[in-house]
């Protein structure tokens, strides 16, 4: 299983005291240093995450951009209306390519036919989707008989990234997000060892960091 935490920062587990996800990484293993692709927004390094390629590959350069040879413009989403923005295999159809099930909740672009493929099962994006539901369904679909039961599984939550653009990492707004996270993360590796009866291996990632910024002052991408 492939849960991505949008937005949480690499110090975020002390910073604000993400018990539940410390105890997970301290029974694991986890990373010294993450470099995202860039630009280092949610579509590109989702779509690098999941495929393996730069943007400059998978073609998603940006959450927002419009292409001269094209003459259109991209947006979050429209992968699903119009897969041709994307290349690449992602982790989905790269397992469903060997003969077996995928389930995606909400990993950005994960309705797109990448390839003319979707995985077998996934949920339409709703914006204020419920954080418990997806836990729910993702518990549910591992319950699932061996031959209709999801061999490889990605989920995805964008509280944290939401807080911490809204109110800037130091903020207590972001504290809290990340205490929510934090127990519907604890909650699914709790469900996972007593409601399920087979190994899953969790790996919990993060797309990109945050830093404060003095609204008075101009800052220049290089």
């Amino acid at each position: 299983m492939l849960f991505s935490l949008d937005g949480f920062r690499w110090d975020y587990i002390e910073k604000h005291d993400a018990k539940n996800i410390a105890m997970i990484a301290k029974n694991g293993v986890r990373a010294s240093h993450m470099r995202p692709v860039y630009p280092t927004k949610t579509f590109p390094n989702h779509i690098s995450i999941i495929t393996g390629l730069l943007p400059s590959n998978h073609g998603i350069i940006d959450n927002y951009f419009c292409d001269k040879r094209r003459q259109e413009c991209y947006k979050m989403g429209q992968g699903t209306k119009d897969s041709t923005w994307l290349s690449g295999v992602p982790l989905w159809n790269l397992a469903e390519m060997q003969g077996v099930k995928a389930a995606t909740y909400f990993w950005p672009e994960s309705e797109a036919r990448f390839n003319g493929r979707t995985p077998s099962y996934y949920m339409r994006y709703a914006k204020k989707g419920s954080y418990q539901k997806r836990i729910d369904q993702i518990i549910d679909w591992l319950k699932l008989e061996k031959s209709q039961r999801p061999r490889f599984v990605a989920g995805y939550f964008s509280l944290v990234d939401d807080m911490g653009h809204d109110f800037g990492p130091d903020a207590i707004e972001t504290y809290q997000a990340v205490q929510e996270v934090g127990k519907l993360i604890g909650q699914l590796w709790s469900r996972l060892k007593t409601e399920v009866d087979h190994d899953v291996n969790l790996v919990l990632v993060s797309d990109h960091g945050m830093v404060s910024v003095d609204p008075k002052k101009k800052h220049y991408s290089r």
